[in-house]
């Protein structure tokens, strides 16, 4: 007995489309070549971007729950597992390698798209590709197209660094963004499972220390993206967050839903875990690098509480924000919440965290049910951005920003007290350098 073919759906899309023009209302009964091609690339354009979507999330989904060990080859040595590394309380004194603005925390992205956004405008994968893809040639130079925004990391007024989806000829890449004195971005590949888009990177300010992650994955190179290392963590454990400060970077993650968090530094050989909360959780989405070898995040539940450091995790403390706040952003001179109440309101500590001022409403910012995120700007001022608005605080007065586009935006960030960034759902990029007054759009391929 002959076996019955395997039935294949793209006969049914050129059947449909044939019918479609033959049954046209004062069609001639002769289809017309051109009309049922577009037709059929329709079609199948559409089914595709369903499947890729269902892909890409089904597959994020799996790789957070198992993570793939694969030989990654580097110049350098992979550190050491976590679990191996030193205990809380251990660790040596350091002393950052660079000051001001240059080492105040790198931009963090907040309410990312999901990890489908790029598929539309990337190579198809099956889910067997898609679930093992890995860069061609991690660190090397690219040419990028559709270039998507997923991070940026800036350590002065004229030089920064973006991490982003693309597409490199054929194929998906991630890729990293480096641009100074005004040009556009020079693009190399990263490291890390393509599948995963989503990725966030933070530089120092030399310009060769920086830190990846793609959420499954962490690693770190010590020449501006040539080469790269992996950094071992837990397979449990689901990195949402990359936080950096002169040669420190603190990694916050999700462990079977309790946040865990780290720390490590440029020339350290293991993570360190820390315990920052006590009996109380964590709102690891809001945890911000506040200096050398401080940090901080703010506590759920009970009074507004803020848990910090200013010692590397040795010890921990927990001070009063004032108010539940919604997001949180910091210089090397403040610490910055926005508080999204019945009326916006910010509040401010000029001392790590320790102390914070009472909180200040802001009556000419209406509330709004789009994420709000600000960013420290300096000691006076701060910028708040909700949907497509953006506004600069500056010792209390909101003004509304000029420049910015459709939006919504879902992070801003600044590098010197003039020049900062904002990234929207999109992907796309616009810049300040008059800061926050005035936003321009970054070109990108």
């Amino acid at each position: 007995m002959s076996e019955r073919p395997e039935h294949d759906p793209f006969e049914d899309e050129i059947r449909q489309a044939l019918r479609s023009e033959y049954d046209r209302p004062g069609g001639t009964g002769v289809p017309n070549s051109d009309d049922v091609l577009q037709k059929i690339h329709r079609r199948v354009a559409r089914r595709r971007l369903q499947r890729r979507a269902g892909v890409f999330v089904g597959t994020a989904a799996m790789i957070a729950a198992i993570t793939v060990v694969v030989p990654f080859v580097s110049p350098t040595t992979p550190i050491e597992e976590a679990t191996n590394g030193p205990e809380v309380g251990s660790a040596a004194q350091r002393t950052a390698s660079d000051g001001g603005h240059a080492v105040k925390a790198s931009p963090r992205p907040h309410n990312l798209p999901p990890a489908h956004w790029t598929a539309d405008k990337a190579h198809t994968l099956s889910t067997n590709e898609l679930s093992t893809v890995w860069p061609q040639h991690p660190g090397a130079a690219v040419r990028a197209s559709n270039v998507r925004v997923s991070s940026v990391s800036g350590s002065s007024a004229d030089e920064f660094w973006l991490s982003a989806s693309a597409s490199c000829g054929r194929h998906i890449c991630n890729v990293l963004g480096q641009a100074a004195h005004s040009d556009s971005p020079s693009y190399t590949e990263l490291p890390g499972n393509v599948a995963q888009t989503q990725t966030t990177i933070r530089f120092s300010g030399n310009g060769q220390l920086g830190w990846m992650t793609n959420g499954t994955e962490i690693f770190r190179t010590h020449n501006g993206g040539k080469d790269w290392s992996r950094l071992h963590h837990p397979s449990s454990v689901q990195v949402e967050g990359l936080e950096s400060w002169g040669d420190q970077a603190w990694v916050v993650g999700d462990q079977g839903s309790r946040p865990v968090f780290y720390t490590v530094t440029g020339g350290s050989d293991g993570l360190k875990k820390l315990d920052p909360a006590g009996n109380r959780a964590p709102k690891p989405g809001m945890a911000v690098a506040l200096g050398e070898n401080a940090f901080g995040v703010p506590l759920a539940g009970g009074r507004p509480g803020f848990a910090y450091t200013t010692d590397d995790g040795v010890r921990w403390n927990v001070s009063d924000i004032g108010c539940h706040p919604a997001d949180v952003s910091a210089t090397k001179d403040a610490v910055w919440a926005f508080c999204d109440d019945t009326t916006p309101t910010v509040v401010r500590s000029v001392d790590q965290g320790q102390n914070w001022d009472s909180p200040e409403k802001l009556l000419d910012i209406p509330p709004s049910e789009e994420p709000t995120t600000i960013a420290a700007i300096s000691a006076d001022s701060a910028f708040v951005l909700s949907g497509s608005e953006g506004w600069v605080v500056d010792s209390g007065v909101p003004t509304r920003a000029t420049g910015l586009g459709d939006g919504p935006y879902v992070y801003a960030g600044f590098t010197t007290d003039s020049v900062g960034y904002v990234i929207d759902v999109h992907g796309n990029l616009c810049r300040t350098d008059d800061g926050g007054q005035s936003w321009n759009s970054v070109q990108l391929p």
